[in-house]
């Protein structure tokens, strides 16, 4: 095993590796980036943002910076100025990210930051449960919510998107700038159909969009074109949480909260063995 290298690892069971060998030094040691797509290590043990933590890579308008939970975007302006703008707001030691750029180059991660911003960033905290690490890829979205009278959603309303494969969430939605965009990073496999839930927390109402994506782990959308995603029908409720006390099959909130009594769950959204279904 290579240091600064990302190794993928598929595990049956949650498992903690204990690793030996000689420290890593970032200050000396070189990352190295390709065209398209890499995997890039985090070999610092402080928590930057990306702004600080990347400022002798020399991003490019258009880069692309995927974590586990969230993305961000290098985006410049008319003066050649650029900021990373999504819901990564923090890099973290021990995480590896996917880092598409358009040219090949070699950097230092910057360790010369004596006091990060990064407690300054907006958290942006899961809503509706999934398995993190079910997946190793993530198809980042960077998309437009418009209403039944074809109006643009904005951070102002009341809603929440999420991301579907069949019952199972693969992603919760964040309006992460002043555009109105909505950035949502799903979870999957090649070749799947994404469709999206939106929930109106006012009315507590839930509705399908009419557009779904073909999962692919590429950009969706971009900051001058996103993905439209138009709210259609409301969602069917499917009763699918068994009313039976002596049930081994435990149910839980959306926030990851298990449920203690079956019989008396409000109406609402719940997630039993990974799976979405819907008290009305």
């Amino acid at each position: 095993m290579q240091p600064a290298t990302v190794y993928l690892i598929h595990n049956n069971a949650q498992y903690e590796p204990q690793l030996t060998g000689y420290a890593f030094n970032p200050r000396t040691s070189t990352l190295s980036l390709s065209e398209g797509w890499n995997w890039m290590p985090y070999p610092v043990s402080q928590v930057l943002m990306p702004a600080e933590a990347l400022a002798y890579a020399q991003p490019q308008n258009g880069d692309v910076l995927v974590g586990e939970d969230g993305f961000a975007i290098y985006v410049t302006d008319w003066s050649g100025e650029g900021s990373w703008q999504g819901t990564l707001v923090k890099m973290e030691p021990g995480r590896a990210y996917r880092y598409k750029t358009t040219t090949g180059r070699t950097f230092i991660v910057n360790t010369n930051v004596t006091e990060s911003q990064v407690g300054n960033q907006p958290s942006y905290t899961m809503f509706r449960w999934y398995d993190r690490h079910a997946f190793a890829t993530r198809m980042p979205i960077i998309a437009t919510l418009y209403d039944e009278y074809g109006s643009t959603v904005s951070n102002d309303y009341d809603y929440e998107l999420s991301a579907f494969v069949g019952d199972n969430c693969r992603g919760n939605g964040f309006w992460a700038d002043q555009n109105n965009h909505i950035y949502i990073n799903v979870l999957g496999e090649e070749g799947e159909t994404v469709h999206f839930l939106v929930h109106n927390k006012t009315t507590d109402k839930y509705y399908t969009t009419q557009e779904s994506i073909t999962y692919t782990a590429e950009l969706q959308g971009t900051d001058n074109s996103p993905v439209q995603l138009h709210i259609g029908e409301e969602a069917n409720g499917v009763n699918g949480i068994t009313d039976d006390s002596q049930s081994s099959t435990s149910v839980y909130s959306l926030e990851g909260v298990k449920m203690e009594q079956q019989r008396k769950l409000r109406k609402g959204v719940y997630v039993q063995q990974g799976h979405k279904v819907v008290i009305k």
